[in-house]
């Protein structure tokens, strides 16, 4: 059976060459009266695929749809609650109606996502609910080799009040095992102690007490610039809740609009005189 498909596929020549526009519509294999076309098979197959994946996933596809209509077949007549399967196909294909549509108003509806100010807003009356549960840390992290050259000028452009991201980065590119610039964005302390020897300090200790932490081990000098930092327990910045914000709010003006959309429809089907009590 499994020679004979494969032969048959290969004389078909699916999706290996053009195909010719207005062909009769042809059968590949029939199941008990049950028919897969042609078209049906093309269309399982991506564009621009090979010959032989086309191949290959032809036969997959022709075979397992076979096995689909022998137990489809099977079901059909011994399973004998179709009216039920039946009735809920109908609530599901209705459901999925229902939930499209309205994916599709809210989608359309610019006024739902927040805008920063109604977020900023929100923060500021709530933000004693948003409690760090980690360090943060704003600054730079270079990871350079024992070896590395001109550490003293990285050193100095480093210290700088104001940075110069370009001349350290094209220092890094030539010297540097790792760098990371984050003096504009909240990040997780641990992120950075992960690539750091053991500390001598509590995490605490060195942010409070270092704006410039230096270390060794038998390979790399680390160099750790600390701008700001927010202890595990202070209230978290606004931009590093922002995205936690922004989806709540736009969960929650998603809800509101659905509720008054059904309140609307209701009111207005009520006072046309389309919804009859009998």
């Amino acid at each position: 059976m499994k020679k004979y498909l494969y032969i048959l596929i290969l004389t078909l020549g699916i999706c290996a060459c053009n195909k010719q526009e207005n062909q009769n519509e042809s059968a590949i294999v029939e199941v008990n009266g049950e028919v897969l076309l042609k078209s049906e098979l093309e269309s399982a197959i991506p564009k621009n695929t090979d010959k032989n994946d086309s191949t290959r996933i032809a036969k997959e596809y022709i075979e397992s749809w076979i096995s689909h209509q022998l137990l489809l077949q099977k079901a059909r007549l011994n399973v004998k609650n179709d009216d039920e399967i039946q009735a809920l196909v109908n609530s599901y294909h209705e459901q999925l109606l229902i939930e499209n549509y309205l994916r599709l108003l809210v989608e359309r509806k610019a006024e739902i996502k927040p805008t920063e100010q109604q977020i900023e807003s929100f923060y500021n009356k709530n933000k004693a609910h948003y409690i760090l549960p980690e360090n943060l840390i704003k600054g730079i992290f270079v990871v350079l080799p024992l070896d590395a050259s001109n550490k003293d000028m990285l050193m100095q452009l480093i210290q700088k009040e104001e940075v110069d991201k370009p001349t350290i980065e094209a220092y890094c590119l030539q010297n540097a095992a790792k760098v990371d610039f984050f003096t504009e964005k909240w990040t997780a302390f641990r992120l950075i102690e992960q690539h750091l020897p053991v500390l001598s300090k509590t995490e605490e200790q060195l942010l409070k007490n270092k704006t410039l932490y230096e270390t060794k081990d038998s390979l790399f000098q680390y160099i750790l610039k600390i701008d700001e930092y927010k202890l595990q327990g202070d209230t978290a910045p606004l931009n590093y809740v922002h995205k936690e914000l922004e989806e709540y709010l736009l969960n929650s003006n998603k809800v509101t609009y659905l509720q008054r959309l059904k309140k609307d429809l209701y009111n207005e089907a009520k006072r046309k005189g389309n919804i009859q009590y009998n």
